[in-house]
């Protein structure tokens, strides 16, 4: 703490900032950062063998691309072949009317760029237009760089397949060679908090943070989701998983501030937290067999004082009556989300947004183009990379997209200068490049 105390706020913001990030368990992070370390390692590798052009932007499609789970993956995968297909012909249409005409070229694809920024806020399928929106915009650099329309012609062709092998590379890699499934990384889970929970119930721990307690119970909805959609034995007892997950993740917030020194240690309470902590260790195990749990505890009047004098009496009957539900519930069903939100063409935020967004790309254009260097084409790319609805988040990827400018630089720097010279082939640069991917991973 003595070291912590004599550095400036700011770094131990950001070190507070970064140890929050790394530690946070989220399930699937390890396979997902595998697979990215894997995919960025074999993207240099056909890129370099292959000559392909624009290596940053099929590595951008990776960290875009690859998710937690197979079913994600296989989602976004879709959404980049169409959003391909959409900003290529959009770029194709701004070339053939006003290829030789910048100002023309931008009246054409500002309309495109703040329709995009605002159809990202607001329909469901948000992605495809954020990608068709980077692209859109990225393209008005080709005209500038080069005074050639057939070479422009041809980069954009190649910007199909640099779009277009990464997704298949993540395709192969998190879908059907090594699939991280939903329902695989649900049950981890629930296993898991219901670890915790039994922890707290036999042993007096220091509470986990709020913060944590809500993110992990939020990962378990979001996996529900998936599961619903990648699952069909999950989707046939969905009534029943779904208590499922309430009920654990009610059981884990609750007994995240339990402590057992606070109540008397008489014989049937201590008898009565073993018996709870069976049964939460019975439903441990169903779940971590895919099966759905039943129980036949009844609770005896005194095992209901014991509840009532330690503070267990909910938990109990919340656990009892998942375990007396039938699994074969029919679900309740679910109401198809509309494609946009509900306010989108009522609320002025959203037009505000993307109006804020294009003039921000306009001024580095401008700016691009008035001094005539080729180094700052991605200006534009990262007006709409960091553009988030309010100051603070926008704020924060500013910063977060400075930092990684800055490190990403110096690295960049000491490798030119110290390791450039001493490499022979393709394997040694992988060796080199692949902590450094790691990392980014």
């Amino acid at each position: 703490m003595s070291a912590l105390n004599s550095l400036p706020l700011p770094v131990v913001r950001l070190l507070a900032f970064f140890h929050e990030e790394l530690s946070e368990r989220r399930p699937g992070r390890v396979p997902q950062i595998v697979q990215l370390w894997v995919g960025c390692l074999l993207v240099i590798l056909i890129s370099m063998t292959f000559e392909i052009p624009f290596v940053a932007l099929s590595l951008a499609v990776l960290f875009y691309g690859i998710q937690s789970n197979a079913f994600y993956t296989k989602f976004v995968a879709i959404l980049f072949v169409v959003a391909t297909v959409l900003e290529i012909g959009s770029l194709f249409l701004i070339y053939k009317w006003s290829y030789g005409e910048p100002l023309i070229r931008l009246i054409i694809a500002g309309p495109i760029l703040m329709g995009c920024m605002f159809l990202m806020r607001t329909h469901r399928l948000g992605l495809v237009f954020f990608a068709v929106a980077i692209v859109a915009i990225y393209g008005q650099t080709f005209p500038a760089m080069l005074d050639y329309p057939e070479v422009v012609v041809r980069l954009t062709l190649w910007c199909i397949v640099v779009g277009l092998y990464p997704t298949l590379l993540m395709t192969l890699i998190g879908v059907l060679w090594f699939p991280n499934r939903a329902i695989t990384q649900m049950h981890q889970a629930l296993n898991d908090r219901l670890d915790d929970a039994i922890s707290h119930l036999t042993d007096s721990l220091a509470p986990l943070p709020e913060t944590r307690i809500e993110r992990e119970a939020l990962a378990l909805q979001k996996l529900n989701v998936f599961c619903l959609a990648d699952d069909a034995n999950w989707r046939t007892q969905s009534a029943w998983w779904q208590s499922c997950v309430a009920t654990v993740t009610y059981i884990y917030s609750t007994l995240n501030r339990y402590d057992p020194t606070s109540f008397a240690d008489s014989q049937a309470i201590i008898e009565f937290r073993q018996k709870l902590a069976s049964e939460i260790n019975k439903l441990q195990h169903a779940v971590a067999e895919g099966q759905c749990w039943q129980s036949d505890w009844r609770i005896s009047e005194s095992e209901a004082v014991a509840a009532r004098e330690c503070n267990l009496e909910n938990i109990c009957q919340t656990l009892l009556q998942l375990g007396q539900m039938n699994p074969n519930t029919p679900p309740t069903p679910a109401a198809k989300p509309p494609s946009m939100v509900a306010d989108a063409f009522t609320n002025p935020d959203y037009i505000r947004y993307a109006v804020k967004t294009l003039l921000a790309c306009l001024i580095c254009y401008t700016f691009y183009s008035g001094v005539d260097w080729e180094g700052i084409h991605t200006c534009m790319l990262t007006c709409v990379i960091v553009a988030n609805p309010n100051v603070g988040s926008s704020y924060q990827k500013m910063v977060l997209r400075f930092g990684g400018a800055f490190c990403g630089a110096i690295l960049a720097l000491l490798f030119t200068l110290l390791v450039m010279p001493w490499l022979d082939n393709i394997v040694e640069l992988l060796f080199v490049l692949a902590p450094i991917f790691l990392l980014g991973a």
